[in-house]
């Protein structure tokens, strides 16, 4: 009997220590697998922060780079607002060469600096722009004497002051908007465009 009970015994304290082994398992598991959920949080909620914030750098590196070139268009629609109003004044400043290779020079430069303005931009800033290089292709005629038409149609240079006026405060809306600033207090474009009436 001492022999089965040594037996029993022994078998019962390996039962005993594997039990307990396996229960000290189970729950050594239980208590990875929520250290790991909570790192996969952290983890998750770290990527989500990195991601967020280059979202914002590059929002803020984007809007710093439209920003300027904004700037520097409207610096050259600037240029090109008194070669509007000139002809209006003096119809034959349209056939002065020093007046032409201007025109010619500041509208080459809207093209150069509108190519900048394109990338990154908005479809509403896009088709603003366009509509402001439509109203300055229908002026740069009439600085080009190669380009007029030969059938002696005369310029409706009043026309062309009231087109570029509503362009240009179009495109700086549409900047504006894009950029996250309010709408522009009406400038001195619309009272040039009730002038030119």
């Amino acid at each position: 009997m001492t022999w089965w009970a040594a037996v029993l015994g022994f078998a019962g304290a390996l039962a005993g220590s594997w039990g307990g082994q396996l229960i000290a398992s189970r729950r050594e598991d239980r208590r990875w697998q929520r250290e790991r959920e909570r790192e996969d949080l952290r983890h998750d909620r770290e990527m989500e922060k990195l991601r967020l914030q280059h979202d914002r750098d590059v929002n803020l590196a984007w809007r710093a780079e439209r920003h300027a070139a904004y700037t520097r268009l409207f610096t050259v629609m600037l240029a090109l607002e008194p070669k509007f109003h000139a002809p209006i004044e003096n119809p034959a400043v349209v056939d002065d060469p020093a007046q032409q290779k201007d025109f010619q020079r500041i509208h080459h430069e809207l093209h150069d600096v509108y190519t900048l303005v394109m990338i990154g931009s908005s479809t509403a800033v896009d088709a603003a722009g366009r509509q402001l290089i439509g109203a300055c292709k229908d002026l740069a005629i009439w600085y080009a004497p190669e380009l007029r038409p030969p059938d002696g149609e005369k310029p409706d240079y009043e026309g062309f002051v009231r087109a570029f006026n509503a362009a240009f405060e179009g495109l700086i809306d549409s900047c504006r908007h894009e950029l996250g600033l309010g709408p522009q207090a009406r400038s001195q474009f619309g009272d040039h465009a009730e002038s030119a009436n």
